[in-house]
């Protein structure tokens, strides 16, 4: 009896363990649903999901014949087949009649965050191109909350996503992985995802169209695990044709950082920008064409820090950390 009880505990502890290993984010791919969408605004229709603010929307084949304008792969932001699937939900990360507008959507995880764990995040996006829908931007992202939120209790804007495409996503025909990994400080119980980046902090281009008002992506295999083999973490693939990486140092930093461009394929000049959290310009200079820049920070206050280089062809992000 007590080999039993013992094996019985062990396997308990196993099923803990795998479960715990696999993908935090239950129906990651939308297919699940609870209804076939006729409309905009009804992320809701897949199983779990929400809108967290904005009128999102969700696409399924189940809505082919009833609804097309809603279906897979043809519908009304015209023609993609789902990564997995049959089914992918669509946001908008910047409009331009406003400050700030964006779409979220999100749902609570399959278990909370463990504080002091790392995370690995992973999804796939693709960009949408139609004549009102023709601005492109990075920033696309995830943050997690301790509390759900509604299009009555939106979430917002707040410059502190734990992972995002630092660079523009351009490609309307393949889908792209955007992901990161990152350490938990709360026992998080939603993931959130859209742009939670100011506009001053987001780089934006139009694609083309005079007439285009919307950055618009779709958003496939969502996933959230302390196992890299579930959320394979493929920074690589994002697009970097329109921007280059810069590098920071030290990262958090206290005294003094430096800016480095010496992982560019060439020198880049351009002005240098810095902002802190909310969104205010806190250094600007031309870079010219030195690959190092340091810049005395004794006096800023602590927080996270956003730097932007901006060249005639190439904008580039970094984000660092200021302690105190």
């Amino acid at each position: 009896m007590k080999l039993i009880r013992l094996c019985l505990f062990t396997l308990l502890i196993l099923v803990a363990q795998i479960s715990h290993s696999q993908n935090l984010v239950l129906n990651p791919s939308f297919e699940i649903a609870n209804g076939c969408p006729n409309q905009i605004n009804q992320v809701d229709k897949a199983d779990g999901w929400s809108g967290y603010g904005g009128t999102p929307d969700y696409f399924n084949a189940c809505s082919n014949v009833t609804s097309p304008l809603y279906g897979v792969p043809t519908n009304t932001r015209g023609f993609q087949a789902a990564r997995t699937g049959d089914a992918y939900i669509g946001l908008f990360t910047y409009a331009n009649f406003g400050p700030n507008l964006r779409e979220f959507v999100g749902r609570p995880l399959a278990a909370p965050l463990q504080p002091g764990t790392t995370y690995f995040v992973s999804m796939w996006v693709t960009h949408v191109e139609q004549s009102l829908v023709q601005f492109a931007t990075n920033n696309i992202g995830v943050r997690f909350s301790t509390v759900p939120f509604s299009q009555a209790n939106p979430d917002t804007v707040n410059n502190m996503p734990a992972m995002f495409a630092s660079s523009i996503i351009t490609d309307s025909i393949n889908w792209v992985n955007v992901s990161g990994s990152f350490v938990a400080d709360s026992a998080y119980t939603h993931i959130c995802i859209g742009n939670y980046f100011s506009d001053t902090l987001t780089s934006i281009i139009n694609m083309g169209s005079p007439t285009t008002v919307y950055a618009y992506y779709l958003i496939d295999d969502v996933c959230v695990s302390p196992d890299p083999v579930f959320c394979p973490v493929e920074i690589t693939s994002i697009s970097e044709t329109r921007g280059q990486k810069l590098s920071v140092f030290p990262n958090p930093a206290s005294k003094s950082i430096t800016i480095s461009k010496s992982g560019m394929q060439r020198i880049l000049s351009g002005e240098i920008q810095i902002y802190n959290e909310t969104g205010q310009l806190k250094y600007s200079r031309n870079s010219g064409s030195e690959m190092q820049l340091t810049i005395d920070i004794s006096d800023w206050s602590g927080g996270c820090y956003f730097v932007k280089l901006i060249s005639e062809d190439t904008i580039s992000n970094m984000r660092f950390v200021v302690v105190k």
